[in-house]
C-alpha cells in the first residue's frame, strides 16, 4: 500500500471542523453583548461570568474555541472554561483558557484548547466565560441572539440564575468523527507493513 493511500485512509477517519457555532455568516454578531466581570458595578467582591449551553451533531474532540469581546478596564483579561450539565455548568472538564490582554477594540479571539477533551453528543456542554479579576475586570462579550437560544449569569461565589433568552457568541472547533478501534488498528497495521518496507 502506497504511503499516499495510507495518509488518504487516515484523513478520510475525521476531519477539522466547526463542532457548534453561534456566528452568523461571515463572523457576523451582535452589536449588544454582555458585561463580564464588572465587580465593582454589581457589587464590591462579586463579578458576572456567563455560560452557554451546547450540544455536537458527532462524537468529537475540542481543539479551539472563539469568541468575539471587547475591553472595558485597562489590561482586562478573561478565562474560559468547559463544563456539562443537562441545566447548568456542574462538572468542570477543561479550565483556565486564558486571554492576553484585551484593549478598547472589538475582536474575535481564538484560544487553544488546552487538553483537546472528547465531546459526546448525548451530552449539554456549557462555555463560561469569567473576567481574571472578577472586581478589577470589565470586558464585554458579544451577543448573537438566534432563535431558541438561552444562556446564563452568575456572580462570583452565588450559584447560577435563571436563564436569559438569546446567546453570546463563540464557536468551538475540534475533529468531529472518532475512528472504530477496528479500523484504527488497520491503519496501524498498515503503517506498519509499509514502514518494513521502506527498510528493505
Amino acid at each position: 500500500m502506497k504511503l499516499a493511500v495510507i495518509l488518504a485512509l487516515i484523513s478520510s477517519l475525521s476531519h477539522a471542523a466547526t463542532l457548534y457555532t453561534t456566528f452568523g455568516a461571515g463572523d457576523s454578531y451582535s452589536s449588544l453583548s454582555d458585561s463580564v466581570g464588572d465587580g465593582h458595578t454589581f457589587n464590591l467582591s462579586y463579578g458576572a461570568m456567563w455560560a452557554n449551553p451546547f450540544q455536537v451533531a458527532t462524537a468529537s474532540h475540542v481543539s479551539a474555541y472563539r469568541v468575539a469581546v471587547r475591553g472595558g478596564t485597562a489590561n482586562a483579561t478573561f478565562s474560559l472554561s468547559l463544563w456539562s450539565g443537562a441545566t447548568e455548568p456542574a462538572a468542570l472538564i477543561e479550565g483556565n483558557i486564558n486571554s492576553a490582554v484585551l484593549d478598547g477594540t472589538q475582536q474575535i479571539l481564538t484560544l487553544n484548547s488546552p487538553t483537546l477533551p472528547a465531546l459526546d453528543p448525548s451530552l449539554t456542554y456549557w462555555l463560561v466565560m469569567e473576567a481574571s479579576d472578577p472586581v478589577a475586570d470589565t470586558l464585554y462579550w458579544y451577543r448573537n441572539d438566534i432563535p431558541g437560544a438561552f444562556r446564563k449569569r452568575a456572580f462570583t461565589g452565588s450559584a447560577w440564575g435563571v436563564g436569559f433568552q438569546g446567546s453570546d457568541v463563540f464557536e468551538v472547533q475540534g475533529t468531529a468523527g472518532t475512528p472504530e478501534p477496528a479500523t484504527a488498528l488497520l491503519v496501524a497495521a498498515a503503517l506498519f507493513c509499509a514502514a518494513r518496507r521502506r527498510r528493505t
